[in-house]
């Protein structure tokens, strides 16, 4: 009974939050990522363990993390190019995206309804964003997901105006799938070794992340910081 006991109080405390629900979804859903993607590699060697590692790696990297990474997911997609077919480095590369995005629409819905981004929502500028978003939602989603535009940003408006989420996501299936199949095919004509791919990629996306930072501490400098109210989630507003 002791024993037993014990392993609830330790369930219990890993339930407890201790950051806002928002936040700890997406600590949930990358480590329980990230630990069946280990166990899987270690009991199942070989090709299947390299393609659960790929899918693992991309959905981690795709996350809500992208704002501050940028970029972190082409490098393996490429290097997988040079290794694999490219079409079904594209189909295992999508379908990791597919999965992780329920985690990161759900986040940015949440956070965007908190009360520190209330006069965001309810600003002129985000009102006729999203007036010019409702006009083709789907079609916008799909460009933005196949061109080289931050996808966060239709991702936030799609949240804002509230559509439909399987529309978003055929949207984002459709344009992902054949920029990543480019992506993969450009690893593939390469002339360097994927060690090199991911090492150059990288590389790239902490450059740039470094450069974000650094931004954003010459901001804090100016008394710019993130809000407390940023923990506080509101209803979604009508008409939101």
């Amino acid at each position: 009974m002791t024993g037993l006991f014990q392993v609830r109080l330790a369930w219990a405390a890993l339930r407890r939050p201790v950051i806002p629900h928002h936040w700890d979804r997406l600590l949930w859903s990358t480590g329980a990522i990230a630990i069946a993607a280990g166990v899987i590699v270690v009991a199942v060697p070989g090709k299947v363990a390299d393609w659960v590692a790929f899918f693992a790696v991309v959905a981690i990297a795709c996350g809500p993390t992208t704002v501050i990474i940028p970029f972190a997911s082409e490098p393996f997609i490429m290097a997988f190019g040079r290794l694999h077919e490219p079409l079904v480095v594209a189909l295992v590369g999508t379908g990791a995206m597919f999965a992780i995005e329920f985690v990161n629409y759900q986040l940015y819905a949440d956070v965007l309804h908190t009360r520190a981004l209330r006069r965001f929502r309810n600003s002129e500028l985000t009102r006729r964003v999203v007036q010019g978003f409702r006009h083709q939602p789907f079609l916008i989603v799909f460009i933005v997901a196949f061109g080289p535009i931050p996808f966060d940003m239709v991702r936030a408006i799609s949240a804002i105006s509230a559509y439909s989420f399987p529309r978003f996501l055929t949207a984002m299936v459709a344009g992902r799938f054949p920029r990543l199949w480019l992506i993969a095919l450009t690893g593939s004509v390469l002339p360097f070794t994927p060690a090199q791919i991911l090492v150059f990629g990288l590389a790239i996306a902490v450059l740039v992340t470094l450069f974000a930072v650094r931004r954003q501490v010459r901001r804090g400098r100016h008394g710019i910081d993130m809000p407390r109210e940023l923990w506080v989630t509101e209803s979604p507003e009508p008409g939101s």
